[in-house]
């Protein structure tokens, strides 16, 4: 379940992010439906999905959309690794995409590796991104209180409650409330 809500994460950040860019052509475009349908019906045909994805990608390396169908892809199936070295590709490719950096920390905390400390500043690395780069105010924005929780800055709580409070009742601002509300760092650790 964790790998599958990371990977529609990050599937619907980056596609979201991936409208300003050129998007497939036609042909391939209707490959990828083709296999990803394929998939999703007969998990055992993800590596020809993968195999696809690698090829396109060795052909156009900067190709924003194809690598990150691919970091989701690999996230959904429990390759959180191979999503991440996906995900620090295109932000080295866009640094000044903050969803990109905001998933880049939660996959790094999902694949564990280097020591606590380091997953902190990633998400502290954010915030600071966050600060120079955003239009809407941080007690907005649901990135900027997980990542502010993750990096256990004094101020979060108070940033969840403004974010709370600003919530409605419609069937979207309910689902935030109950993450928002519920949302603990080992949620995305695992632990």
């Amino acid at each position: 379940m964790k790998n599958t809500l990371i990977g529609l994460l990050i599937l619907v950040t980056l596609l979201a992010s991936a409208a300003v860019f050129v998007f497939f052509t036609r042909p391939r475009q209707d490959r990828l439906d083709e296999l990803m349908s394929s998939v999703a019906e007969e998990p055992a045909k993800l590596p020809e999905l993968i195999t696809f994805l690698d090829t396109e990608i060795a052909k156009s390396p900067e190709d924003f959309s194809l690598r990150s169908v691919r970091a989701s892809v690999y996230s959904e199936n429990g390759r959180p690794a191979d999503a991440l070295n996906d995900v620090e590709i295109l932000v080295s490719q866009h640094p000044d995409n903050l969803n990109l950096a905001f998933i880049r920390c939660t996959l790094r905390e999902k694949v564990g590796g280097p020591p606590r400390e380091q997953h902190l500043d990633c998400y502290r690395d954010y915030l600071v991104r966050y600060e120079k780069i955003a239009a809407k105010p941080k007690d907005a924005d649901p990135d900027y209180i997980v990542a502010a929780l993750m990096a256990q800055l004094p101020e979060a709580e108070d940033l969840r409650r403004a974010y709370l409070s600003r919530l409605g009742d419609s069937e979207d601002d309910r689902r935030m409330r109950d993450l928002i509300t519920n949302f603990r760092p080992e949620h995305l650790t695992g632990q």
